[in-house]
């Protein structure tokens, strides 16, 4: 679980040792030298690299239960994030790079907004440095508070939407890709609200919405749990958003060619009504 690949240098490895170890090793595993290690003084459980910041988090266990983000590669802590009360035994990135998800013994889940976007860069654009931390764990601090640190302006808002849309479409596609498009124990309420939520931004004057609305309905699509009622305004609106021209209006009809595709495939236009 303490190992981690840097996904910005070709090679480069991240070890973490247990408890008797407590070190982070860094690895050319290209030669099979360590090039750096640092002593963190706790059992080391898991690494994870950003993606925009020449940083990684790690989580421990005995002592502190503590995750802390490093600065690479002079090693420089920035910050301990504390909360989990055992081992802190997993840690995921949302899709956006953002937002660090962490599972711990203590049977908690807790989600921390520690990487984020410097202002003006592009998508997937390496910063050479972290803008300040960050704010621990969203919503405080307390697992299941609410109020996080999401929407304080327009990017932000956007940034947040798109890992929201993102997130429902990976748990929509694992459904399909895991029961054959049944809903495998998840509640129909959900599938429901996931439903809603494509529907509520196809309808968004917003062309980063109905992108990001497109998408959802394209993995709802293929999942196979695709609610088909009201084709006549889906069709209406695909018919509206595959008209647009360049800008934003370019994204939003790739997207929407995007969900059309897998309509089409799933056989949601008839052959009766011309295709």
């Amino acid at each position: 679980k303490g190992l981690a690949w840097c996904p910005w240098q070709r090679h480069l490895l991240a070890s973490g040792g247990g408890t008797a170890d407590r070190t982070i090793r860094f690895w050319n595993t290209a030669t099979g030298a360590c090039l750096n290690a640092i002593d963190t003084k706790s059992q080391v459980c898991a690494i994870r690299w950003s993606r925009h910041h020449r940083e990684l988090v790690s989580s421990h266990g005995f002592s502190q239960n503590q995750l802390i983000v490093w600065q690479y590669p002079s090693m420089a802590k920035v910050c301990d994030l504390t909360g989990h009360t055992n081992r802190v035994l997993h840690l995921t990135m949302s899709p956006d790079g953002r937002t660090v998800c962490s599972g711990s013994g203590d049977e908690t889940i807790r989600f921390w907004n520690i990487f984020e976007r410097d202002g003006g860069g592009s998508d997937g654009a390496l910063q050479s440095a972290a803008s300040p931390v960050r704010g621990g764990s969203s919503g405080g601090g307390n697992a299941g508070s609410g109020g996080g640190n999401d929407g304080g302006g327009g990017g932000g808002e956007a940034t947040s939407l798109q890992g929201t849309v993102l997130g429902l479409c990976a748990t929509v596609g694992s459904i399909g890709s895991t029961s054959g498009g049944s809903t495998f124990g998840v509640p129909k309420k959900l599938l429901q609200h996931c439903h809603h939520c494509a529907r509520m931004l196809l309808s968004s004057s917003s062309s980063k919405s109905r992108k990001y609305g497109w998408y959802l309905m394209a993995a709802l699509i293929s999942s196979g749990t695709f609610d088909n009622t009201a084709d006549d305004d889906l069709l209406q609106l695909w018919r509206n958003d595959l008209m647009k021209g360049g800008g934003d209006g370019l994204s939003v009809k790739a997207a929407a060619l995007t969900a059309l595709l897998c309509y089409c495939r799933c056989g949601g236009i008839g052959a009766s009504s011309g295709g």
